[in-house]
């Protein structure tokens, strides 16, 4: 998915920070041949089902929108930004589909999700190669965010019904429980979101692929292309594909995909190109395997997850000759 339609996305769901909100503005005005007048009238009708979002406060945001419309003057549109608090809309109402292009009505949309659905009170946490963080969320649950990996939420949950963290990458959780309040938890990924009371587990989602480990506890899963949702016991793997739009779950018995939140990822009897995947991941190295035959040979390898260098001598020690790149690495 190309990186316009992904903070799109994030629009939509009141997880567009306010760095990515301006680099969206970005994209749009610098490649006027494209129309997303049709995208952004969709996106205005779908605010008033924001799940966050009541009906009145949809309306009180078309009132807003027209009293400031009749208010001010189109010429300074393209120079204002939306600042925190204030709305800085500039055309006037009989103007209105003139001026209504792609960027302006993007403009227009982010800026009312900004002040009302409250995006720009996001947190965002990530991590480069190589790198990993612990992150204390605001109901003293916590995530190990592993290498490469993004997370994103509201600084303030005592109001929402839901606990929510938006995750592209891979993160291991550690979830309070909210007995009192009944508040759940959920980890939203592009394809699918894991809901929670209280438990401990993995999701490693990226590319088209998403996995979830379960290490304690029960979570449901709520698949983006299957109806029914999906209730996973511990010890279990399941993977979702989006290309097939199918689930496979099965029963993990040695090391946990999790084992990387210790520093060392573990991939036990597992193919070449999961294991080059997993590299990738981590170093942002690229395995090139000149005899594509040995992608299906299995291997057990212990990476470091901050560490290339020994993370290299390990697919060494595979009995594979492997010629060192700075960034690409070559199986011979």
């Amino acid at each position: 998915m190309a990186n316009k339609e992904k903070l799109i996305e994030k629009l939509y769901r009141g997880a567009c920070s306010k760095a990515e909100l301006e680099q969206l503005l970005d994209l749009i005005r610098e490649d006027p041949a494209e129309t997303y007048k049709d995208v952004m009238t969709r996106l205005w009708e779908e605010l008033k089902n924001y799940p966050e979002m009541e009906d009145t406060m949809a309306t009180d945001m078309t009132q807003e929108l027209f009293r400031r419309i009749d208010t001010v003057d189109s010429s300074d549109l393209q120079k204002t930004k939306p600042q925190r608090g204030r709305l800085h809309i500039r055309f006037r109402r009989r103007r209105l589909l003139q001026v209504a292009s792609a960027a302006v009505f993007l403009l227009l949309v982010g800026t009312l999700t900004w002040l009302w659905v409250g995006a720009e009170d996001m947190v965002v946490t990530q991590t480069a190669f190589a790198e990993q963080k612990t992150i204390a969320l605001p109901d003293g649950s916590t995530v190990k965010l592993n290498a490469n990996s993004s997370i994103q939420y509201h600084e303030n949950w005592d109001d929402r019904q839901s606990r929510q963290v938006w995750l592209e990458g891979e993160a291991y959780f550690e979830v309070e429980k909210k007995l009192e309040t009944g508040q759940k938890f959920e980890v939203i990924t592009e394809y699918l979101t894991v809901e929670v009371l209280g438990t401990t587990f993995n999701v490693n989602a990226r590319d088209a692929t998403t996995e979830v480990f379960l290490e304690e506890g029960k979570i449901n899963l709520d698949l983006e292309e299957q109806a029914e949702d999906i209730l996973m016991e511990p010890g279990e793997l399941l993977t979702y594909t989006q290309a097939t739009g199918t689930s496979t779950k099965k029963r993990i018995e040695n090391e946990a995909p999790a084992s990387w939140k210790d520093g060392t990822a573990i991939l036990r009897d597992a193919l070449l190109k999961d294991i080059i995947q997993k590299i990738h991941e981590l170093y942002e190295v690229k395995v090139v395997v000149e005899d594509q035959s040995d992608l299906e040979r299995e291997f057990t390898i212990f990476l470091p997850v901050d560490d290339p260098d020994t993370g290299f001598n390990m697919l060494e020690g595979l009995g594979l000759e492997v010629q060192k790149g700075e960034t690409i690495w070559t199986i011979k």
